[in-house]
């Protein structure tokens, strides 16, 4: 018998945005320093940007109790055996994963049409955030930089499988094998 936890993994409210939106100024028109220390050889574009804390928010904690129970019978050079393993006994649930979808105007609205989202200079500005479920054209017109995408920090997809990559712990699972060794 084996108990299991895992704690919640973190994840954090980020997203690209736009550094240099024209050469020789910032996405809301501020100046680029033009001395020799704030100089690239090629410059980046884009970065990410943490519109929280880091690590502020976290999936759900996993509890998990495993049993497995084995008998062999040897004959001569070889043995019987049987296997039996109850995985998540106690069929604990979790969300271990899911949306983390933040909106910017590097970030491509739905449908891949232009951002609703306002570029702004990450070093400077304060970034004006949009409620959630606001429409986009609503969104454009209060000026906001980012939204968090309605399905934030829920589960997104099916159910796990067997192989436990998915957005939920694995549920109570049997297993079982019966063969012969030599």
């Amino acid at each position: 018998m084996i108990e299991r936890f895992d704690s919640g993994t973190p994840f954090s409210a980020s997203a690209a945005v736009l550094v240099v939106a024209a050469a020789g100024q910032y996405p809301d028109g501020t100046p680029i320093p033009t001395d020799v220390a704030h100089k690239y050889a090629n410059a980046p574009t884009s970065t990410t940007y943490f519109f929280s804390d880091r690590g502020e928010f976290r999936w759900d904690s996993q509890l998990a109790t495993d049993v497995a129970v084995n008998y062999e019978l040897p004959v001569h050079n070889f043995a019987f055996f049987a296997k039996a393993e109850v995985r998540n006994a106690f069929n604990h649930q979790a969300v271990i994963g899911g949306s983390t979808l933040v909106r910017t105007a590097a970030v491509a609205d739905p449908g891949n049409k232009p951002s609703s989202f306002a570029a702004f200079n990450p070093f400077t500005t304060t970034p004006k955030e949009c409620p959630r479920g606001t429409a986009l054209a609503d969104c454009k017109a209060m000026g906001a930089n980012y939204q968090l995408d309605t399905t934030f920090g829920l589960a997104s997809g099916t159910a796990t499988t067997f192989s436990q990559n998915g957005n939920y712990q694995l549920p109570r699972t049997y297993l079982y094998a019966i063969g012969m060794r030599f």
